[in-house]
């Protein structure tokens, strides 16, 4: 399928209520609309096709925007090829998903997170939490360097009650991932929880990282992968 067919189709699949929810959370127009259940039949007819998925992160165009981000090749994309994308993110819905798990799947995930996390750019920073998120929830433990890890969740600590609200949500998240996805810090992740719950700051109708290990440990999903987090 070409870009101009994908857009096509796109629109064809698009629904206004779908389109007021996403709008809602931060898309802008162009904006079809489009359910994300309603792409995998695309998806299945192209695959992966790294030249495809920037023409239509290119457009501008949400639903495209959206998924450019399922249909990238991770392996095959620049550092370049990122900071063009993270620079056309406009909503958290494109940075923390799109861009951020396809960059959870690159050889470059820490090395541009790294760089994101120390941003000015509220959406640069919350992609990179997003990414470190991902890659825990992805790549096996023995894969994965503790120390990084350790000093990550250090950092989350630190910087968590200055950062905006939705940055500090994406980092709630982050640590709630280190206690339930990566063993080997979970009784660390567990008390860096608790001491930011002494510190304060709530989450608005939001569970917070220890709430949410804690009901992670009760539905044994303690450890869990998933090998690939953009299906």
């Amino acid at each position: 399928m070409s870009k101009e067919e994908i857009l096509k189709k796109l629109e064809e699949l698009g629904k206004e209520r779908t389109k007021a929810m996403y709008i809602e959370r931060g898309a802008k127009e162009p904006c079809f609309g489009v359910p994300v259940g309603h792409l995998k039949p695309i998806v299945e007819a192209i695959g992966t096709n790294q030249e495809l998925a920037n023409e239509l992160f290119e457009t501008g165009i949400f639903d495209a925007m959206y998924l450019a981000g399922i249909l990238a090749n991770p392996n095959t994309m620049s550092e370049e090829n990122f900071e063009e994308w993270i620079s056309k993110a406009y909503t958290s819905m494109l940075s923390d998903v799109a861009v951020a798990v396809t960059l959870s799947e690159s050889p470059l995930a820490f090395k541009i997170a790294d760089k994101w996390a120390k941003s000015e750019n509220e959406l640069y920073r919350s992609s990179a939490w997003s990414t470190y998120q991902w890659v825990l929830k992805s790549v096996p433990d023995d894969k994965l360097e503790k120390e990084k890890i350790h000093s990550l969740l250090n950092e989350a600590v630190n910087i968590l009650l200055e950062e905006t609200d939705h940055v500090h949500r994406v980092v709630n998240d982050f640590i709630a991932a280190v206690g339930t996805n990566y063993i080997p810090l979970h009784e660390e992740a567990k008390q860096a929880a608790a001491k930011i719950n002494e510190l304060g700051k709530p989450l608005k109708r939001r569970f917070t990282a220890e709430d949410k290990i804690k009901i992670d440990v009760l539905k044994n999903k303690l450890g869990m992968k998933k090998p690939i987090p953009r299906c």
